[in-house]
This record gives structure tokens, sequence and C-alpha cells, in this order.
């Protein structure tokens, strides 16, 4: 005799299906308000993935010198370029009129606009030329006075995105939105 199959406490349903419609965006798409548009949106920077190769590539040695300690380097490396792989896939920073939006290494960052009292990009000789650096915004929280962000893709536009943002919000400058206007 079969056992007749269980169906989901909600009748009409199947039994481990989700309802509703399923979000395909990431991070930021999610968190835009209603009217909110992007003003730039930048990822970080596939060097980071250079400490993990470079820890790997003791692995190539093991052919001819096998040895624990360059198994446990390589293990290392494999661990460390994992955790590159999975930041890079699930890291995004944006700007948007109202807000600065960041998810890096699974946290979400959202800091109003007018929490931000400005922002620069730094960055060294080699990510002048391979076009990564670090954003820093100053802030004004209790807690923190600044957020910095290393290994970000180009971020010279993210910070000149913030700084217009908090000079729209703070009305300094209101020549910008009449300029906006007329195109």
């Amino acid at each position: 005799m079969h056992r007749p199959r269980m169906l989901s406490r909600r009748a009409g349903h199947e039994p481990h299906r989700r309802s509703g419609r399923r979000f395909e965006g990431g991070f930021i798409d999610q968190a835009l308000g209603v009217g909110e548009a992007v003003r730039c949106r930048r990822r970080l920077h596939p060097i980071l993935l250079v400490p993990g190769i470079v820890l790997i590539l003791p692995a190539a040695f093991m052919i001819i010198w096998p040895s624990t300690i360059l198994l446990g380097v390589t293990f290392a490396g494999l661990v460390i370029g994992a955790f590159a792989v999975l930041t890079l896939s699930t890291s995004e920073i944006a700007v948007t009129d109202r807000r600065v939006l960041a998810q890096i290494h699974g946290e979400a960052l959202i800091i109003p606009i007018g929490h931000a009292t400005g922002a620069r990009a730094t960055a060294s000789w080699l990510g002048r030329r391979i076009g990564f650096g670090a954003l820093r915004v100053e802030l004004r929280l209790p807690r923190t006075d600044r957020l910095v962000i290393r290994g970000v893709m180009d971020p010279a536009p993210l910070a000149a995105a913030i700084n217009d943002s908090f000079v729209r919000y703070a009305g300094e400058n209101p020549d910008l939105d009449e300029a906006d206007d007329e195109e």
C-alpha cells in the first residue's frame, strides 16, 4: 500500500517550493528606493586574487620537492583564493541621489548622503597603473568618522559622485539643479 504524498500546509502549493517572485538583482538593486537613481556603481578589483595565487604557486614545486610545508602553503593559498573569489563575486558599491550603498564581505552598509561630509579616492603608483585604489568617505556618525574601502576598481568616479550628491543634498550649490533642468 502506498503512502499518500504529503502536501504543504498551504493547499495548492508544491512542497519545498518557494511562493512569490524571486528577485534576480544584487544588493544594490534590492536596496534602491522608489525613484532613487544610481549615480555611480563599482566593484572590487581582481587584484585581490593575487595573494591567493602567489600562495598556490608553490604547488608546482611539490612535484620536484615534496614537502608538507609546501602543501600547507598551497592549502592556505586555496583558502585565501576562495575567500577572495567569494568577496569579489558578492561585493558592490554604489552612490545614489540619497545614499551610499555597499556590500563588502557580506556586510551591508547603507549610509544616508547627509551623513557623508566628503569623499576622496587614493591610489598607489601600481594602483594608478592598473586601475584600483581606496575610497575614503568622511562621515558624521556617533561611532565612526570615516569609511575606507580598499581594492575598489576606479574609485575616483565614486568619490566625485558622493561629493556631488552631498552638495546637492545640502543645497550649497543650487545652480546644479537648474543646469540639470536645462538639459
